[in-house]
């Protein structure tokens, strides 16, 4: 059940203002492949000007579009064949050596270094003492067969997710107060509810030895103090600002 050939254009939505890091177009090659690959996935991206107002990305620019994307191209594909959409994907997932879009804006690629981790997630997950995935599925399919309008539905699907921690610097700058012992940080990372700021007070605590984690104050992002930092995001603001 291997896929031989997938011919992707994608048309993104810029509205009127072209403006740099706005559009979205570029970052379609990081994720439209998700975990999958094929003997050949030819993708063409367009950035087009419209008459309507430039959206500004939230969180994750284009992932969210380019999952939807592929996985309604498993679901579609083995619903044409009569295949189990699981065992589609399974026979598609990415090998090493397989080719992976970069983030190059010119349709590059590069051999995708593996292993992948995904077959063995599938398997941890499939095992009847974790999830009981097979018979929660039989149970779904024995009562659509039963019912003519209410459906149900159950499925596992793989999310492939681009890290490049190489690219990302985030200034810190830690304080030592000789009176009472208590410490004051401020990074380049801003915390956001993704406990950026618990995680920077655990990792100083560790590498000062410090037990008692109150004596550690994490201070706002402050650019006098810690200046030239990257945008937070990508996943990884936490890490590199954590990073010792």
């Amino acid at each position: 059940m291997e896929i031989d050939v997938i011919n992707v254009e994608v048309f993104c939505d810029d509205g009127f203002s072209r403006i740099p890091y706005e559009t979205e177009g570029p970052f379609v090659p990081l994720f439209i492949q998700n975990s999958y690959s094929c003997n050949e996935f030819n993708l063409t991206v367009n950035d087009v000007a419209t008459n309507t107002p430039t959206a500004t990305p939230c969180r994750s620019p284009t992932s969210m579009q380019c999952h939807a994307f592929s996985e309604t191209l498993m679901e579609q594909i083995a619903t044409q064949i009569g295949a189990d959409p699981m065992d589609l994907r399974i026979a598609n997932l990415l090998q090493p050596g397989d080719p992976v879009f970069t983030f190059d804006g010119q349709g590059g690629s590069t051999p995708y270094v593996g292993p992948n981790p995904v077959p063995d997630m599938i398997d941890e997950l499939s095992d009847p003492s974790r999830s009981d995935y097979e018979a929660r599925k039989a149970e779904v399919a024995q009562f659509n067969s039963e019912n003519a309008f209410r459906k149900r539905g159950l499925s596992m699907v793989p999310m492939t997710w681009f890290h490049n921690f190489a690219a990302y610097k985030y200034a810190v700058h830690v304080v030592a107060n000789q009176n009472d012992g208590s410490v004051s940080v401020s990074l380049g990372g801003i915390e956001m509810g993704q406990g950026l700021n618990t995680k920077v007070a655990q990792v100083v605590a560790n590498k000062l030895g410090i037990s008692d984690i109150e004596l550690i104050s994490v201070k706002g992002s402050n650019s006098l103090v810690a200046a030239n930092s990257d945008i937070t995001g990508g996943s990884f603001g936490s890490d590199c600002s954590a990073e010792v």
